[in-house]
């Protein structure tokens, strides 16, 4: 029994010096090589990027598939739907030059128009069998399609970047943004539901108030700008004008340009 108990004991001192060894080793490698540290720090981030990229992967596959399938309901049969919306999808906007003394602005705001029209002329064309005002719908769901899309390709990129180049300050921040960015695709695939069933969203609420206040009241109505729509009216002896959206398709119109225009029109 002695000789069982002082073997025991041999075990637990042979096994507490691997312990000792195992804790020196690591500290010597912590010392001498300080770089070791961070190397493990980069691993975790790379490998909690992961999780979240591929995330987002399954986010944008769920919303380009939603936008396929909806898409596919107003096209013609021998429509290449999905080609199509591969092209518009990775399709960019290539910002003027911001050094002009001209100015940017006007230079911003005709390039996002003309891109705007062509985007919508495009979603016209696969969707041939939609009305103007489901096309303004159809658009805005590809619109989501292809931000969530951006989204992840942007991420990719700085991860492959971070990991290829093992820049920890790179991964770092990307890791540190990550939980908005989820927060912006996950909102991306909620708006997605509602343009591919054509319901309301936050926006619409302006154009319901401005509607419920002009309903019933001789009023004269035009257009000021694409899709927007001018009432003028008499409210308790005052004259109001009222720019709004056209709707009931998914559009803001372009206010900016329709304030101008009736200032300009109006004079001082």
């Amino acid at each position: 029994m002695v000789f069982d108990v002082l073997q025991i004991g041999g075990q637990q001192d042979i096994f507490s010096t691997l312990v000792s060894l195992i804790w020196l080793l690591l500290l010597m490698t912590f010392f001498l090589y300080p770089g070791f540290s961070q190397r493990i720090q980069l691993s975790y981030i790379l490998r909690d990027l992961e999780r979240k990229l591929n995330r987002l992967k399954v986010i944008d596959d769920d919303v380009r598939e939603r936008t396929l399938k909806t898409l596919q309901e107003y096209a013609e049969a021998n429509t290449d739907v999905k080609n199509d919306l591969e092209r518009l999808v990775d399709s960019f906007v290539i910002s003027p030059e911001s050094m002009d003394p001209y100015g940017i602005v006007y230079k911003l705001e005709h390039i996002v128009n003309t891109w705007e029209d062509r985007f919508e002329e495009d979603v016209a064309k696969i969707c041939s069998k939609a009305d103007t005002v489901k096309v303004k719908t159809l658009t805005n769901l590809v619109e989501v399609s292809r931000g969530v899309h951006f989204i992840y390709r942007l991420v990719r990129h700085y991860y492959l970047l971070g990991k290829k180049t093992q820049n920890i300050y790179l991964v770092l921040q990307m890791q540190m943004l990550m939980p908005q960015i989820m927060e912006i695709a996950e909102a991306y695939r909620q708006a997605s539901y509602a343009f591919a069933q054509g319901q309301p969203i936050g926006d619409g609420i302006g154009v319901l108030a401005v509607a419920k206040l002009a309903y019933g009241r001789e009023k004269k109505t035009y257009e000021i700008a694409k899709d927007t729509l001018v009432h003028e009216l008499d409210f308790d002896g005052r004259r109001l004008i009222i720019v709004r959206a056209t709707g009931p398709g998914g559009t803001v119109g372009r206010p900016g340009e329709g304030v101008r225009r009736l200032v300009e029109s109006e004079g001082d």
